[in-house]
């Protein structure tokens, strides 16, 4: 009687242990799938990234061409105030496409990120100079800055072109 609860017993003891090897196996299973459809979609964003690269390049020497020409034609059309309004349109346009293009390019992994100590103050400052050159006599704008330095660890083009961003939304939406 002792030899069946033994037998028992070690089935008993075998199922368990069975079952908990099932167990492991099935909880790596689950994370192989977890782990392949992860790579699977790490390279579809490569490939996304990689086409976006492409694209943003070959964009990026359109708007070359084009902001080149524009700037040839701002000083031939500067008694025309009308056209040259227009190229400066035009200009203004092209720069949000190219600073778009270089978000692409950044987001594509071919440009390098260098952030770098900056004073804040000084990079609203210029962009502000930049701004009211572009907005015009119509348009009032005024920065208020602090007498402090702001260091800022950031790269000096993105976060110009966040300013440009958030500068040039209203600006594009009046219509200037």
């Amino acid at each position: 009687m002792k030899d069946i609860y033994k037998k028992k017993d070690h089935l008993i003891k075998e199922l368990i242990a069975l079952r908990l090897r099932v167990d492991a196996l099935e909880s790596k299973e689950a994370k192989r799938k977890k782990l392949e459809a992860q790579l699977i979609q790490a390279q579809k964003m490569e490939a996304v990234g990689q086409l976006a690269g492409g694209i943003a390049h070959d964009f990026n020497n359109l708007l070359t061409a084009i902001i080149g020409y524009g700037h040839l034609l701002k000083p031939e059309l500067s008694k025309n105030i009308q056209w040259h309004s227009y190229v400066q349109q035009i200009l203004s346009a092209a720069e949000r496409a190219a600073n778009l293009t270089n978000d692409l390019l950044t987001f594509s992994r071919k440009q390098i990120i260098n952030p770098r100590p900056v004073n804040l103050n000084n990079i609203i400052n210029d962009m502000g100079n930049l701004l009211t050159r572009i907005i015009g006599e119509d348009i009032e704008f005024s920065t208020v800055l602090t007498d402090k330095d702001l260091p800022v660890m950031v790269d000096n083009t993105q976060i110009e072109q966040v300013w440009q961003r958030t500068q040039g939304m209203p600006c594009h939406m009046e219509g200037i």
